[in-house]
C-alpha cells in the first residue's frame, strides 16, 4: 500500500479517468480513431485461444454477504439465482470466476478472482492474443446468455454478435487486491481522504456519482477501472452507449485471531 499519493500522479490518475469517462458517451464511430471496437465477437474464441469454460453450477453463492446491503433487489445468495463460471488459460494458468445473476432487472456480474495471463504467464506460456479481462469477461458473458437463455432473449441473438445485448448494470469486486506500486486501495484511500475521513471505512463506506464527482472519475483508471471501462467502450456495437454511473467503495476487516489486514470491496454502477 501507498497510500499517499503525490499531487502530479494523482493529476495522472484523474486524467486518464477523465479520459474513459469523456468516451462514454460517444459512438463506436465517433472514437474509432482513439479506441477500436473489439476484435473478439465469438464465444468460440475463448477455446480457440486456450481459455478453458466450466460452468461451476447454478445458483452457485457468488462470495460472502458483503454485498447483501447493496440497493440492487434480490441480490442476497439465498435469495437470488445465479450462473457462475470459471474460464482458465490451459498454458498460463490464468482465470477469472464471474457470477451472472438470472434476475434481468438486476444483471448484476460479481468478480470473486481475476487473474490476467500478463501477471501469471511467466515461465508458463505465451501471453495468448486473447487476454484482457474485458475481453474474456464479455464473451463469458455473451455465452453464458446463449447457453442459459438469461433474461429470455437468447432466441434473438446470434453468436457472431450481430446483435444487441443486455448490458450489466453493477459489477461488484469480491476483493480488490494491491499491487505493487499506486493500485486501487491507495485510490480508494485518497479518495476518502478527500471527503475529509481518516481512512475508508466499513459499510457502507463511500458512494461518489462520476458525473457530478470529477475526482471519483480516477476510479476508472485504476486496473479494475480500466477492465470496466474497456469491457463498455469496446463492446459499444453490442451494449449501445453505456457509462459508469457511480460506484460505493468500502472495507471489511477480518475477526479475531485473523491477519489485521482490510479487504477492500468496490460496486460500480452501470447505466
Amino acid at each position: 500500500m501507498v497510500y499517499f499519493i503525490a499531487p502530479t500522479e494523482w493529476k495522472s490518475y484523474l486524467a486518464k479517468g477523465n479520459w474513459f469517462y469523456t468516451k462514454f458517451k460517444l459512438t463506436a464511430k465517433q472514437i474509432e480513431q482513439e479506441l477500436s471496437q473489439s476484435t473478439w465477437k465469438q464465444p468460440a474464441d475463448l477455446v480457440k485461444y486456450g481459455w478453458r469454460t466450466d460452468q461451476i453450477c447454478k445458483d452457485a453463492q457468488p462470495g460472502p454477504p458483503v454485498f447483501k446491503d447493496l440497493p440492487v433487489p434480490k441480490l442476497d445468495p439465498d435469495e437470488a439465482e445465479w450462473t457462475s463460471r470459471e474460464v482458465q488459460h490451459r498454458l498460463t494458468l490464468a482465470f477469472n470466476v464471474t457470477h451472472f445473476s438470472r434476475n434481468y432487472q438486476d444483471r448484476v456480474m460479481i468478480s470473486t478472482h481475476m487473474y490476467s495471463p500478463q501477471y501469471s504467464a511467466i515461465g508458463k506460456g505465451d501471453v495468448p492474443r486473447l487476454n484482457h479481462w474485458s475481453d474474456v469477461v464479455f464473451l463469458t458473458y455473451y455465452q453464458t446468455i446463449l447457453d442459459e437463455n438469461l433474461y429470455n432473449i437468447g432466441h434473438t441473438l446470434k453468436p457472431e454478435g450481430g446483435s444487441q445485448i443486455p448490458c450489466p448494470q453493477w459489477w461488484l469486486i469480491h476483493q480488490i487486491g494491491a499491487n505493487p506500486g499506486i493500485s486501487a486501495p491507495d485510490i480508494m484511500e485518497h479518495l476518502a481522504k478527500q471527503r475529509g475521513a481518516k481512512e475508508l471505512g466499513v459499510w457502507p463506506g463511500a458512494l461518489f456519482e462520476l458525473e457530478s464527482e470529477e475526482n471519483s472519475r480516477a476510479m476508472l483508471a485504476t486496473d479494475h477501472g480500466k477492465g470496466l471501462s474497456f469491457f463498455l467502450l469496446q463492446h459499444k456495437e453490442q451494449f449501445g452507449l453505456k457509462r459508469v454511473k457511480g460506484v460505493r467503495i468500502w472495507v471489511s476487516k477480518n475477526g479475531p485471531g485473523e491477519p489485521l489486514w482490510k479487504k477492500y470491496h468496490a460496486a460500480f454502477e452501470i447505466a
